[in-house]
């Protein structure tokens, strides 16, 4: 039998806020931006803000802390007062958390923590320990020439993302409070020079910690190449073992213990040297190990960080920081979700090697006094092992290979699959939840394999599969004419069954001429014809610029494909389209054949498929809705897509294509199969909510950046 859980009121949390009693605390102006030296954290203080209110709550988060829900809906002011940071919870200990970083491969100098404020660690009970942080609750020590304010549209992303994150099973911060107010904020979220008036807002953020590689940078010396150093620079000695014992101790403590650490969390005697040699090398490689972990995790959901910058790296192996991220709609390996990212370093496909990168910095930023050169490449391999095993396992667990292993082949097959994608324009999420439909064994009418055909996102019915059978038809001669003829390639839509899976994905794809605005190079064609100069014949200015040659070589190829698209037409693109599907389809009926062979079955196939591919994440679009919508003061469309994110691998309740439902003017109940025409915007131009098919056309003019 479950244990109950044992719930409190706001007054009644329980505060321990051991951190501040651990690491060394600046106490100083609470508002006032300044460098901060030999400290860990600085005292802080919130700004308040006008008439605050809650937009949304997430239940699972603040239970967390051990707090009741019903607080939120039984106190509505009380409750925005304390989670605005207008009314100090009994036992709080607001402060701001010195950390320095890397900002796109550069050394910063002093960040820190300057929108967000620790309020404390709540200990719930359980006996566990979460830190509370309210973003966006006003000036601190590290502000810079900031204001310390939140908007609404960026705390709303990251309080849904946050959510969103948990329930798909990618190790997160968690956001339990969204928060809006009459207070305004000038912001220019575009950079083009058109500030506008926005209500700032507050998200009450939930972890372990939120310690980051940054932490640990603030003892950098002088960077040669910025002539920046951390605030702590030269405290290495006195300040970094504090730091690396408390992290270790706090939040490993198996590691701690293993390595003759005393019990409990404060006190005790000190370690010997040589265990704490061993101790430091353990628990870097198991930070190495948590990091590639994550990295795998991000790259099979279709998850842009946008910002992986050191001081956005959790030391925890969490997603923290939600700023431009993004889930990817049609699959590009070089979608740069970031409008700031102008050089692309933070695309989707570099994700691993710029994660590993940071891992990099960690190392050099603990030294060889903590940290010997070998050590770290120990930590190094930790990472690239575990990067590799959970992203190979993840990816046969979409494709469904659950009991034959054929390594390299399958590798090649899931490779393919991802080429395919990006070739024809296919949703990512939408075509791995979608590939649950094919029948393991093929040939079978109506095999059971057609059990996946209610969980696949974005799918066709009615009026839209009438279309869809129609594109498929009207490719078939090309299409059968074209197809392999190798090991199970198949050339006729008799030949095997496919559960359905073409007629919902060919009308999917993105047309010849979506594929040429998405593929255009994002930098001016005068300007790359500049830059591939450089490239070719001096690459140290390229450099200089904060730009690669493989960027720009990426660029180039963007040009070409952009070319190729703007001359082909729609007629030779889906004949083209439903060729190479039907290959790629024979070659994994065949490997679906040998899995059945291997004892598979059908029922385990789709049902660890569909653990393994979301029906529903947070595409920008479909939060761009909510934001419309809460900031005309809406706020139901917030809390529908809340509860349909945190189920994210269930079947659509009212069958493929069936959206959420919302009440409340410009968010409603909408259910739009592949194919359907577009919804007119609602009042106050707000879409009616939904989550599948293709994009809307407006969604492709997003630009998330930095300020978003």
């Amino acid at each position: 039998m479950a244990r109950e859980k044992r719930l409190c009121t706001l007054e009644e949390l329980r505060f321990d806020n051991l951190v501040l009693r651990a690491l060394p605390v600046e106490d100083g102006p609470r508002r006032t931006p300044r460098p901060v030296a030999g400290a860990c954290f600085s005292l802080a203080e919130p700004t308040p803000l006008d008439n605050p209110r809650v937009v949304a709550v997430s239940g699972p988060a603040l239970e967390l802390l051990g707090l009741d829900p019903s607080e939120a809906t039984a106190r509505p002011e009380e409750f925005a007062a304390f989670f605005s940071g207008n009314r100090l919870l009994p036992g709080s200990q607001p402060a701001a958390h010195c950390y320095a970083g890397h900002q796109f491969g550069s050394f910063a100098g002093q960040l820190g923590d300057g929108a967000a404020i620790y309020l404390g660690e709540a200990v719930n009970a359980a006996g566990e320990r979460w830190e509370l942080q309210l973003k966006g609750a006003g000036l601190t020590p590290y502000s810079r020439a900031a204001d310390g304010r939140k908007v609404l549209r960026s705390s709303l992303r990251e309080f849904l993302c946050s959510e969103a994150m948990a329930a798909l099973g990618v190790p997160t911060t968690r956001a339990g409070v969204l928060l809006t107010s009459d207070t305004r904020v000038e912001r220019d979220p575009a950079y083009d020079g058109h500030p506008v008036m926005e209500r700032a807002s507050v998200v009450a953020r939930i972890a372990p910690s939120f310690l980051r590689f940054g932490s640990f940078e603030i003892f950098k010396p002088t960077d040669a190449l910025t002539g920046r150093a951390g605030p702590s620079a030269g405290r290495e000695g006195d300040i970094m073992p504090r730091l690396v014992d408390y992290t270790i101790r706090a939040h490993f403590p198996d590691i701690w213990r293993a390595n003759g650490g005393p019990p409990g969390l404060e006190g005790g005697p000190s370690i010997a040297p040589q265990q704490r040699a061993d101790m430091v090398s353990e628990w870097f490689s198991e930070v190495c190990r948590r990091t590639g972990r994550l990295a795998a995790l991000w790259m099979c959901v279709g998850f842009c960080h946008g910002v992986l910058n050191t001081d956005n790296m959790s030391i925890l192996g969490l997603t923290i920081d939600y700023g431009p991220f993004g889930f990817m709609d049609r699959f590009d390996p070089h979608h740069i979700c970031n409008g700031s990212d102008d050089a692309g370093r933070y695309d989707y496909e570099s994700q691993p090697e710029i994660c590993r990168w940071n891992v990099e910095m960690l190392a050099a930023a603990l030294g060889g006094g903590l940290l010997p050169p070998a050590k770290a490449r120990l930590g190094l391999g930790a990472f690239d092992r575990e990067y590799a095993s959970v992203y190979r396992a993840t990816m046969r667990r979409k494709l469904g290979l659950l009991h034959a292993d054929e390594g390299a082949d399958d590798d090649a097959l899931a490779a393919d699959l991802l080429r395919l994608m990006a070739e024809t324009g296919a949703d990512f999420t939408n075509t791995f939840r979608r590939l649950a439909v094919v029948p393991m064994r093929t040939g079978d009418a109506g095999g059971s394999g057609s059990g996946g055909g209610s969980g696949s996102g974005g799918g066709s019915s009615g009026a839209g599969a009438k279309g869809a059978a129609a594109a498929v038809a009207a490719a078939e001669a090309a299409a059968a004419a074209e197809a392999p003829s190798g090991d199970g390639a198949q050339s006729s839509a008799g030949a095997f069954d496919d559960g359905g899976f073409l007629a919902a994905q060919l009308p999917e794809l993105a047309s010849a001429e979506e594929m040429a605005r998405a593929t255009a190079p994002r930098i001016p064609e005068g300007n790359l014809q500049m830059l591939s100069h450089l490239a070719a014949r001096d690459p140290a200015v390229l450099h200089a610029l904060g730009i690669t040659a493989e960027f720009v070589k990426t660029e180039v190829a963007r040009a070409a494909s952009a070319a190729k698209w703007r001359s082909t037409s729609a007629e030779a693109k889906s004949a083209s389209d439903a060729a190479a599907w039907r290959g790629w389809l024979g070659h994994y009926a065949a490997r679906l054949r040998r899995e059945a062979a291997a004892g598979g079955g059908d029922a385990e196939r789709v049902g660890a498929m569909k653990r393994a591919s979301p029906r529903v994440v947070l595409r920008n679009w479909v939060a761009e809705e909510a934001i419309r919508a809460a900031e005309a003061g809406d706020y139901a469309p917030t809390t529908a897509l809340l509860e349909l994110l945190a189920r994210p691998y269930d079947d659509a309740p009212g069958g493929d294509g069936a959206a959420a439902g919302a009440a409340g003017a410009g968010a409603e109940a909408a259910a739009q199969p592949v194919g359907a025409p577009e919804p007119a915007p609602a009042p106050g131009g707000v879409c009616p909510l939904r989550i599948g098919g293709k994009p809307p056309a407006w969604a492709g003019e997003l630009c998330v950046t930095c300020s978003s």
